[in-house]
C-alpha cells in the first residue's frame, strides 16, 4: 500500500485522493461505526491501485535490470515503516496482552516480517469475527499479499516482455484468479483461503494492471470518460454502504468496488473532470501521501484502545483521541521514516545492514516472549487468569486437545483433567463456558477423589442438532460425544455447561438457516431428550446455570487501565443479571424440577445480594466479557463438586 507515485509514472492527484478515500473507508470500518460496515472494501481499492501503478513501473523498466532494482525500491519504500510499526506494536502488546495472547503475538510477528502473515491467518482466523478485533497484526495480511504480488509480477513481465499481447495474457491470468476465487469461496471451508491468499486475490491487482495496459489505447476526453469516473466513484461508495461482514467476500461481490476503482483510474488518465477535482483536493492529497503509514499504524492504535476500554465497539468519546493519535503517528512515520529511506542516497550496504540489525532486535524480543510462554511476569498476579505455572501449562495443553475434538472417536480422544492417578469418572461437556469449568475443576483437583475428561468446543452448547454459525460442526460433535458416553459407563457424572443465553433465545441468533432445532421450544425439547437419554443410561447430571457476565474484557481492561492510574470496577446490579438470564434459567430449572438434573446457579456463588462484582478479595472474577476467571470458575466448581459423591 504505497503512498507515492512510482518512479517513471506521471504523478496524479486523483490517485492520491483515491488512496485517501481507501484508508478513510478502512478507518471508519475499523472504528466500528454501524453505517461503515462495508469499509473493508478500501483494501480492495488499494489492491487495484497497486496493480495499476506497479504494472506501469514494470513495463517502463522491462528492458532494464528490473528484478533487483525493482525489489530494492520496494524494500526501501516498505520495510523501514513496517519495522517501525512492528516495534510500536510490540510495545503496545507488552503493555496490553495477557500471556497466551502475547505468545501468539510473538509468533505472528515473525510471519509478518517474512510477509507471509496471510498464510497464518488463513488457517484459523475469521477476519470478521469479534475476537479478531483484538489482534494487533491482523491488518498485515494485505501487506503480505501485496508484497507477494510485487515479488512475482516482475517474472510475469519478464516472461512476456517481447510480446505485444499484454492485454490478452493479463486478462487470462485475471480470469483464472477470479474463477479460483469464486470456486474456493463456494467450498464451505474455503472462505478464509479466498479472503487471505494471493492466488484468489491476484485478479484485483491484475485488474489494475489491465487498466494500465489499456489506458494508452483509450480515449481520455469527453462525457463518456467523465461519466465513467462518476459511475466508478458511485460503485465504490455503494459497496461501502451496502456491504457488511455477512456479505460473501471477496467472491463476486468484490467486482463492485474493484470495477469502480478501474473506472475512476480510467477517468483520470488526462482529463481533470469532476471526480479528479473531488479526489485531488489538498486534504485528500496529503492523506494520500501518508496513506501507507496511516494504514500501518491505524490498526495497532485502535486495538490498544479496544484493550483499554475492554470493548470491540469503542465509545464515541474515544474516536477523536484515536484519530488524532493515528494522524500524528502517520505523519511522523512518513516524515522521518518513509521519506528518508525511500531514496537511494543511503548506500545499499548501510541500508540493509540497518534493516538486518533492526530485524534481529525485534526477533530477539519475540523470541523472549515465546520462550517465556508470554512472559507472565509482566502481569501482576491480580490480573492473571491462570495464576500458577501448573495452570498455565494445563491451559497450553488443553487448547490443542479441544481443537482436535471434532475428530474424536473414543474416550481417549477427549481432554483429560484432574490428578492422573485418580479414576476419570466425570465428563464436562459444552462450549467455552464448559471449558472454563474444566479449568475450575483442574484448579481444585487435589481436593477431589476423582478426575475426568472434557468435551468442550467453542459455541458448541450440548444440545442435539444445535449448529451455530460460529461453529457449524457442533451438531456432529454432540452426536459423537453422546456415542462416547453411551460406550463408557465409567463416566458416572456428566456436567453440562454453556452460555445458555445463546441457546434459550428467541429467535436463536447464532443458528444456521435451516438447522434444527430452530425454535425455542425445539431447543428446549432437544436438551430434554439428551437429559432423558443420560438418565436412562444411569448417569448423574449436573447443569451449571448461566454465569454473570462483565460485558467487557474486564481482566485485560483492568490491567491496561492500571498503567494509567485507573481502577476499572464493574459491579453489575444482580437484579439486571437475573433478568438477562431469566429465560435460560427457567428452562434449566424445569429440567431440575422434573428430576432430570441437579441445577447449580453460579450467581449464588459469585454475586452478592445486590451486585455481581467484577472483583472480589482483590481477584478478578472475569477473564473477558462473558467468561469467568479461573479463580471464579474454581469457586463454582467447588459448589458443583459438593453434589457429586466422593466415593
Amino acid at each position: 500500500m504505497t503512498s507515492s507515485a512510482p518512479q517513471g509514472l506521471r504523478f496524479r492527484d486523483d490517485i492520491q485522493g483515491l488512496r485517501a478515500l481507501s484508508v478513510l473507508l478502512i478507518l471508519l470500518f475499523h472504528l466500528d461505526f454501524a453505517w461503515a460496515a462495508g469499509g473493508f472494501i478500501g483494501v480492495d481499492v488499494f489492491m487495484v491501485i497497486s496493480g495499476y501503478l506497479i504494472t506501469g513501473v514494470l513495463l517502463k523498466t522491462a528492458s532494464e535490470g528490473l528484478f533487483l532494482s525493482f525489489w530494492d525500491r520496494r524494500l526501501r519504500r516498505l520495510l523501514p515503516a513496517l519495522l517501525a510499526m512492528l516495534a510500536f506494536s510490540f510495545g503496545l502488546a507488552t503493555l496490553s496482552l495477557l500471556p497466551d495472547a502475547f505468545e501468539q503475538f510473538a509468533t505472528t510477528s515473525a510471519y509478518v516480517l517474512g510477509y507471509v502473515a496471510n498464510f497464518k491467518f488463513a488457517q484459523n482466523i475469521d477476519y470478521f469475527s469479534p475476537s479478531s478485533a483484538y489482534n494487533y497484526l491482523l491488518h498485515t495480511w494485505s501487506l503480505a499479499v501485496e508484497e507477494q504480488f510485487y515479488f512475482l509480477m516482475p517474472f510475469f513481465v519478464f516472461a512476456l516482455r517481447r510480446t505485444r499481447r499484454w492485454p490478452v495474457w493479463i486478462a487470462a491470468a485475471l480470469a483464472a484468479s477470479f474463477a479460483l476465487n469464486v470456486a474456493v469461496f463456494a467450498a464451505s471451508i474455503g472462505e478464509n483461503y479466498a479472503f487471505y491468499m494471493l492466488p484468489t486475490r491476484a485478479w484485483e491487482f491484475l485488474m489494475g494492471g489491465l487498466a494500465h495496459v489499456l489506458a494508452g489505447r483509450a480515449s481520455s476526453r469527453g462525457p463518456v470518460v467523465e461519466g465513467a469516473g462518476l459511475l466508478g466513484l458511485a460503485m465504490i461508495l455503494a459497496a461501502f454502504v451496502a456491504f457488511d461482514g455477512a456479505t460473501p467476500f471477496p467472491d463476486v461481490a468484490a467486482l463492485l468496488p474493484t470495477v469502480g476503482c478501474v473506472l475512476v483510474l480510467y477517468s483520470g488518465i488526462s482529463a481533470k473532470g469532476a471526480v479528479h477535482r473531488m479526489l485531488g483536493v489538498a486534504p485528500m492529497r496529503v492523506l494520500g501521501d501518508i496513506s501507507y503509514s496511516f494504514y500501518l499504524f491505524h490498526w495497532p492504535v485502535i486495538v490498544f484502545a479496544r484493550h483499554f476500554y475492554g470493548e470491540q465497539h469503542l465509545p464515541a468519546r474515544a474516536a477523536p483521541i484515536v484519530v488524532l493519535a493515528i494522524l500524528a503517528l502517520s505523519w511522523l512515520s512518513y516524515r522521518f521514516i518513509e521519506t528518508p529511506f525511500r531514496n537511494k542516497r543511503i548506500p545499499a550496504g548501510r541500508f540493509y545492514a540497518g534493516v538486518v540489525a533492526a530485524s534481529l532486535a525485534l526477533i530477539g524480543g519475540w523470541t523472549w516472549a515465546f520462550v517465556q510462554n508470554g512472559a507472565p511476569q509482566r502481569v501482576p498476579v491480580a490480573y492473571q487468569s491462570e495464576r500458577t505455572d501448573e495452570m498455565r501449562s494445563f491451559g497450553r495443553s488443553f487448547l490443542p486437545c479441544i481443537r482436535a475434538l471434532p475428530q474424536a472417536r473414543s474416550i481417549d480422544d477427549l481432554c483429560p483433567w484432574g490428578e492422573p492417578d485418580r479414576p476419570a469418572s466425570v465428563l464436562i461437556w459444552g462450549d467455552s463456558h464448559a471449558g472454563k469449568m474444566t479449568h475450575g475443576f483442574q484448579a481444585i483437583r487435589a481436593d477431589l477423589p476423582y478426575g475426568g475428561v472434557a468435551a468442550v468446543n467453542g459455541a458448541c452448547a450440548p444440545v442435539p442438532g444445535y449448529r451455530p454459525v460460529a461453529n457449524p460442526r457442533c451438531a456432529d460433535l454432540t452426536q459423537k460425544v453422546r456415542s462416547i458416553v453411551e460406550a463408557n459407563p465409567q463416566l458416572e457424572t456428566v456436567i453440562l455447561a454453556a452460555r445458555w443465553t445463546n441457546v434459550f433465545h428467541e429467535p436463536a441468533p447464532t443458528r444456521q438457516p435451516g438447522a434444527a432445532p430452530e425454535t425455542l421450544d425445539e431447543r428446549r425439547e432437544a436438551l430434554r431428550g439428551l437429559l432423558e437419554f443420560l438418565r436412562d443410561q444411569g448417569r448423574r447430571v449436573v447443569l451449571v446455570g448461566p454465569v454473570p457476565e462483565a460485558g467487557v474484557n474486564a481482566l485485560n481492561a483492568a490491567w491496561v487501565q492500571s498503567h494509567f492510574g485507573a481502577d476499572l470496577v464493574l459491579d453489575h446490579p444482580r437484579e439486571a443479571e437475573e433478568a438477562r438470564v431469566a429465560v435460560a434459567r427457567a428452562a434449566l430449572q424445569s429440567y431440575a424440577d422434573d428430576g432430570l438434573a441437579v441445577l447449580i446457579d453460579p450467581m449464588e456463588v459469585l454475586c452478592d445480594a445486590a451486585v455481581c462484582p467484577s472483583r472480589r478479595d482483590g481477584r478478578q472474577q472475569f477473564s473477558d466479557d462473558d467468561h469467568l476467571s479461573v479463580d471464579a470458575a474454581a469457586q463454582v466448581a467447588r459448589r458443583v463438586a459438593d453434589v457429586i459423591p466422593r466415593h
